[in-house]
Parts: structure tokens; C-alpha cells; sequence
């Protein structure tokens, strides 16, 4: 066999463990994202990340929550409307990319019975890099500009834009920096004069997004700000290592979460490694496959693939240093 097969036989190896690893992460997240769905969880979020329910318990928020939709709601204008109204959906925007909202459901809106403010929108993500690659903050606006445009034929009806509903995006990020975990920001459209003073401003509180940051495993207590008791509860769920059936009952005895129906998904959280989460992303797929087109193209200078942005971790693999 020649030198360049070889190296395509090891390189194919490498490629089908990521592959598997992959399929291994989707069944990660997808796990992730159920229980995020989870009204329990959902209602201690809403506590701490709105202004409507902020003042209420969690038991009692659980009433207002709708039933959560998980993973299958397009950004794409023409997919919105459907999953949220059960309507045909017709696409009227071109050349735009489809994104989907990790966990989406409405809520009731538990301070007001006015047209347009009886219920709300409400998206939840879940963030395993802080950074990756742009800022989350506007990704969020533009998901809320999304929920707010596909109201157009659902809600407003011969100019009535008073029936808009208010949209949250909240992101949950993980593993943050000692300086930035353990906060929670809001970023909102709020009145502000800028000539003169008038007291009958219009209403624009129509969509907010907020960030929740989650420190690494072993950084709960020794980030820079004290953790909340959302970050407390979401750190114990989604990063403390225990076995499945502790902290099946630990989250029932410090927060009387009942999780009993979710045991595979908090099995394959736990058997999971980290590490395994965190090199074997779609973006890191994508760029081994990258790489091995390269290779099979006979390209043998490694500035190339330098230059193409490949890693040095990838360029061993497909050399098999």
C-alpha cells in the first residue's frame, strides 16, 4: 500500500471515532435540551431572568408555562408560525439561514390582561462556548426580532401592533470565566428622553435577551461573583459530577426537584467525559473533514493547512504524528 493510502486509512479511522463522537454529542445535547424543557427548571429560570415572575415562587409560575416545544422550531421565517400556532406556514423571506431555537413555549403573563401582554414568547439556550467565534448578545436580538416578525399574521391584524407579544431569548452559557460567571445580564429596550419631558411614553419593553453565565466544573465558589441560586441549581444539574441516581436525589433534596423521568437523559450527562464534549463539536467535524479533502488532494505542505485555518491538533491526526 502506499505511503498517502495509509496515511488516508489512519486519517478515515480518526474521521469515524469523530463521526461516532459526534452522534455521541447530539445525544448530549439533545439530553441537555430536555431537561431544560423541564417546567421545574424552567420556572426557576423565569424567576430569575424576568421581570414578570421575579417576585413569585416557583411552584406557583408552573401553572402559567405552556407546553415547551424542544429543538424543532425554525428561525426561517416560513417554519416559525407552525410549531407555535399549528397554521401553514408560507416563507417570505429569501436567502436566509435556518436556525433553531433550542427549547420554545409561551407563558402567561401573570401582571397583565391587556391585548398583546396576556402571554409572552419565551426561547431558552444552552451554551457550551462563551466565545465562540462572535458575540452571543446579538444572535439573541435576532432571535427575538424573528419570534417578534412572525407575529405579523398571527397577531397583527390591520395594523394593530399593540397585539405584539413581548419575547425573551435566554442564554444559559457554560463554562465562562472566573470574572464573568456567576451573572445574569439583560439587554432590553427601555424610554429614554432625549429633548424635553413627556411622561406618556409608548410601549417598547417588546423584547429582551438574557445572558445566564455558568462557571467551569470546580469554579462555582471561586468565581469573582458569588453564584445566584439559579446558577447553584443549574451547576448541580448540568456540571457537577455525580452518578445518575445521586444526583437524582440530591436535586430532589436540596431543591425538590423530581427527576425520576428523566434518568437516561441524566445518564448520558454523567457518563459523557467533558473533554469529549468539548473537542468533538460540529465545527470541529467540519474541520477534520477539511483537512482530509486536503490530504486526499495530495497536498503534503503543512503551511497549507495552517493556512486554511486547520489546527495543529488535526494536522497530527491526518499525518498520524
Amino acid at each position: 500500500m502506499r505511503q498517502n493510502d495509509e496515511h488516508e486509512t489512519q486519517a478515515l479511522s480518526h474521521l469515524g471515532k469523530a463521526v461516532t463522537a459526534s452522534l455521541t454529542i447530539e445525544e448530549y445535547d439533545a439530553s441537555v435540551k430536555k431537561l431544560l424543557a423541564d417546567k421545574q427548571l424552567i420556572a426557576r429560570i423565569l424567576k430569575w431572568t424576568t421581570s414578570e415572575f421575579c417576585d413569585m415562587d416557583p411552584e406557583d409560575i408552573i401553572p402559567y408555562i405552556e407546553e415547551p416545544a424542544v429543538s424543532s422550531v425554525g428561525v426561517d421565517p416560513g417554519l416559525t408560525n407552525e410549531l407555535v400556532t399549528g397554521l401553514p406556514t408560507e416563507s417570505k423571506v429569501l436567502k436566509e439561514g435556518l436556525v433553531t431555537y433550542d427549547v420554545r413555549f409561551f407563558v402567561k403573563n401573570p401582571k397583565s390582561d391587556k391585548v398583546g401582554e396576556v402571554r409572552m414568547i419565551v426561547d431558552i439556550e444552552a451554551q457550551k462556548k462563551p466565545n465562540p467565534g462572535y458575540q452571543l448578545v446579538p444572535r439573541g436580538i435576532l432571535y427575538c426580532g424573528r419570534m417578534l416578525s412572525e407575529q405579523i399574521d398571527r397577531n397583527v391584524k390591520h395594523g394593530n401592533y399593540d397585539s405584539l407579544e413581548k419575547v425573551y431569548s435566554i442564554w444559559i452559557i457554560f463554562n465562562c470565566s472566573q470574572e464573568t460567571s456567576n451573572t445574569i445580564s439583560s439587554y432590553e429596550i427601555q424610554h429614554r428622553a432625549t429633548y424635553g419631558e413627556c411622561e406618556d411614553y409608548e410601549r417598547c419593553d417588546l423584547l429582551r435577551v438574557v445572558t445566564v453565565r455558568m462557571p467551569k466544573r470546580g469554579g462555582l465558589m471561586t468565581a469573582k461573583n458569588p453564584p445566584s441560586d439559579l446558577h447553584e441549581l443549574l451547576y448541580d444539574v448540568f456540571v457537577e459530577k455525580r452518578k445518575p441516581a445521586d444526583k437524582i436525589k440530591f436535586l430532589k433534596e436540596k431543591y425538590g426537584l423530581v427527576m425520576d423521568s428523566y434518568k437516561q437523559e441524566v445518564n448520558v450527562m454523567c457518563n459523557l467525559g467533558e473533554g469529549l464534549i468539548e473537542v468533538t463539536r460540529e465545527d470541529d467535524l467540519d474541520e477534520f473533514k477539511r483537512a482530509l479533502a486536503l490530504h486526499r488532494s495530495g497536498e503534503m505542505d503543512k503551511d497549507v493547512y495552517r493556512e486554511e485555518g486547520i489546527s495543529e491538533e488535526v494536522i497530527s491526526m491526518v499525518f498520524d504524528e
